[in-house]
C-alpha cells in the first residue's frame, strides 16, 4: 500500500546544518501541534497557556495526576462539563452548593475541598502552566515564587482533585460503578479509600507507584498535556 506524507518543510537544496534542520522541523511540528489543538474548543485554555511541546515533571502514577491531566486539557468531569454534555441538569457544586462547579471552582475556591490554595494563586499556576520570568529564564509565579513553591501549589491541586473525586464517588454510587468498569477495561482494579472526612472514595489498587498507570504516565510525560 502506498502512503503519502506531507513534508513538514521544504529542505530541497538546503545549506542548513543538521542542527538547523532539526530546529526547523521542531518549529513546524510545534506549530502543527498548536493548530490542531486550537481547533478543539475544549482545549482553548490549554492552548493559550502551553506554547511548546515539552515534558512536564509533575506527573506520576497517582490518581491526582490523572485528574490534573483532565483539568489541564479541559475535560475534568465537573458539573458544568456534565451540563454541557447533557448528562446533568444543574451545574451547582454538589459539595458546597454555593457556586457552579467549574474547573476553577474545584481547583481554587470550593470551601469543602482541602488543602486550601495560598491567596493570590491563579488557575494557570495551580494547573502547572509555567510563567516565564522577566528575562525569559526559569519559570516563576507572577509574584516571584520559586520552583519549589510552584511544585507545592500543583501538589495542592492534585490533593483537591482527589478529594473532589473521592467525595463525589461516595455521593454517587452510579458514578463509581462507571469508573470501576472503565478501569477494569484497563486491567486496573479499585479498592475503597477513606478520605479525610471519613467518607469512602476510590483509588487504584496500585496506589502512587503501581504498574497500572505506567502507560498513562508515559503519555503525560511526553508533553502532550
Amino acid at each position: 500500500m502506498e502512503c503519502h506524507y506531507q513534508p513538514l518543510c521544504n529542505l530541497k537544496d538546503t545549506t542548513m546544518t543538521r542542527a538547523k534542520v532539526r530546529e526547523r522541523v521542531s518549529q513546524v511540528e510545534t506549530q502543527q501541534w498548536a493548530d490542531r489543538a486550537a481547533a478543539k474548543p475544549v482545549l482553548h485554555f490549554y492552548v493559550a497557556h502551553k506554547r511548546e511541546i515539552r515534558c512536564e515533571g509533575f506527573y506520576d502514577n497517582a490518581s491526582g495526576s490523572g485528574l490534573l491531566f483532565e483539568a489541564r486539557s479541559g475535560t475534568l468531569r465537573t458539573r458544568r462539563w456534565q451540563v454541557s454534555c447533557g448528562t446533568a441538569e444543574s451545574a451547582i457544586c454538589e459539595l458546597c452548593g454555593e457556586e457552579e462547579e467549574s474547573i476553577e471552582h474545584v481547583v481554587l475556591s470550593c470551601p469543602r475541598l482541602e488543602p486550601k490554595q495560598p491567596s493570590g494563586v491563579s488557575l494557570e499556576q495551580a494547573l502547572g502552566f509555567r510563567q516565564t520570568g522577566p528575562s525569559g529564564g526559569a519559570a516563576v509565579t507572577s509574584d516571584g515564587r520559586d520552583r519549589g513553591a510552584v511544585t507545592a501549589i500543583i501538589d495542592r491541586t492534585k490533593r483537591r482533585l482527589e478529594r473532589m473525586a473521592g467525595d463525589r464517588y461516595a455521593l454517587d454510587p452510579e458514578m463509581h460503578a462507571l469508573r470501576c468498569a472503565a478501569r477494569a477495561c484497563q486491567g486496573h482494579a479499585l479498592k475503597p479509600l477513606k478520605n479525610n472526612a471519613g467518607q469512602r472514595g476510590w483509588m487504584g489498587r496500585t496506589g502512587r507507584r503501581g504498574n497500572g498507570g505506567k502507560t498513562q504516565a508515559r503519555l503525560q510525560q511526553s508533553g502532550a498535556v
